[in-house]
């Protein structure tokens, strides 16, 4: 019997250094511990980036336009305003990585509680 595996690569940061990225780019506390918790206890999280999103032309085609969408960007702006709980990682990190203020790709982050 064969163990089947997968072989990725990932961008590892630690959980704090990001909880501090994105204070300084947001300008709010964030603790990627208290934005996953309700997701899973795990002490490693997995953010997978996603740096398009759907979008409507005049023919009602969809094609993928960059950057995250605007019901994402709209989540954002209510966090930053105070009125919405902390968006997930992937969230926050795709929109970063969409302005090229991290690299892309997907990160491996370490939560030490």
């Amino acid at each position: 019997m064969l163990l089947e595996s997968a072989r990725n690569s990932y961008n590892c940061v630690d959980a704090s250094d990001v909880d501090r990225f994105i204070e300084f780019q947001y300008g709010r506390p964030y603790s990627v511990a208290r934005a996953v918790d309700s997701l899973d206890h795990d002490t490693l999280h997995i953010a997978e980036l996603v740096l398009t999103h759907p979008a409507h032309v005049s023919d009602g085609e969809v094609v993928p336009r960059p950057g995250v969408g605007p019901e994402a960007l709209a989540e954002i702006k209510a966090w930053q305003n105070g009125t919405a709980p902390e968006p997930t990682p992937e969230l926050l990190l795709s929109d970063l990585a969409s302005r090229a203020l991290i690299p892309a790709g997907d990160y491996l982050i370490d939560i030490c509680l």
